[in-house]
């Protein structure tokens, strides 16, 4: 099971870069240089390794190429955001006082300043990716390969 869970984490990660890479992909050229199924067997075959199936026409079914644009990797960011956070507090007793405090300060601050100092403050350093590669290998820690 725990095999399957990190198996699981590490599909959704690999999804989200493709989803991401594509968007990006997308939109980051002149709207007549822009061949659909030629950028989505390429982006396909660079994070999956499964066969690209011919015919494939993700693109008419992934709603989000219009409404997030090119910003379809914040789901990515606030995952990595939302571990770091996460990994401030003590996973055996979520609802001690401090945890409470320490999200509360958090919300009061809303949008009163830009997103990275407001989450530099909650971290007390600035954002990283260790907590996320904790939570894409933590079922593999101590299990022998």
């Amino acid at each position: 099971m725990n095999r399957a869970s990190a198996f699981g984490r590490a599909g959704w990660v690999q999804g989200q870069l493709f989803y991401s890479t594509y968007s990006l992909d997308l939109h980051d050229r002149p709207p007549d240089a822009i061949d659909l199924d030629a950028m989505l067997r390429t982006d396909y075959t660079r994070f999956y390794p499964y066969p690209f199936v011919d015919g494939n026409r993700f693109y008419a079914g992934f709603t989000h190429l219009m409404g997030y644009t090119s910003n379809y990797y914040t789901y990515v960011l606030d995952k990595v955001i939302a571990v770091d956070f996460f990994s401030q507090f003590d996973k055996n007793n979520l609802l001690a006082e401090k945890h409470h405090a320490l999200s509360q300060s958090y919300s009061r601050a809303g949008g009163s300043k830009p997103g990275t100092e407001l989450i530099r403050s909650f971290l007390g350093r600035p954002q990283n990716l260790e907590a996320f590669k904790l939570w894409m290998d933590e079922e593999f820690r101590g299990i022998v390969r």
